[in-house]
């Protein structure tokens, strides 16, 4: 859905010169729903992922006493698709811990849908080209001096 041009006209009369000064701007709003269908832009949603994970809760270590001991308090999720997985072990209550958990996976989801920037080789410098030749034509002198000598008569 485009919508069409907004053509706004600015009228400003500067004193100093006596003159009057226009601008007309054509602006293009732009419409509220995106328009590209582009899987990297649209945000993940929990009820979407629910479908494609395996949650197991697990007993969690370190310090909390009993109740931490004995409960299975922490969460595990593994997205089946691609594979990852995230761990939350921090709240005593496994509820608290899964919200984590499920907040860490659509981070990293995300995180993974994104492209990346082409990497642009750079050329080396010319102070860094003379140093490594200076390098090789050092280490061809030092394996040079490692030779027989040979005594030719």
């Amino acid at each position: 859905m485009t919508l069409p041009p907004v053509l706004v006209i600015i009228a400003m009369f500067y004193a100093a010169t006596l003159q009057w000064q226009f601008f007309i701007i054509r602006n293009q709003p732009k419409p509220n729903m995106p328009e590209s269908n582009n899987a990297a832009e649209t945000p993940l949603a929990i009820s979407a992922l629910k479908d494609e994970v395996e949650i197991t809760a697990f007993k969690s270590g370190g310090p909390g006493g009993q109740h931490k001991n004995k409960t299975e308090s922490a969460v595990r999720i593994k997205h089946l698709p691609t594979g990852v997985i995230v761990v939350a072990a921090e709240h005593r209550s496994q509820f608290k811990n899964r919200e984590t958990a499920w907040e860490r996976l659509i981070e990293k989801l995300s995180r993974r849908r994104q492209k990346r920037k082409p990497r642009v080789p750079t050329r080396p410098t010319k102070a860094a080209r003379e140093k490594r030749h200076n390098e090789k034509v050092q280490r061809a002198r030092q394996k040079q001096s490692r030779q027989k000598i040979r005594l030719d008569d």
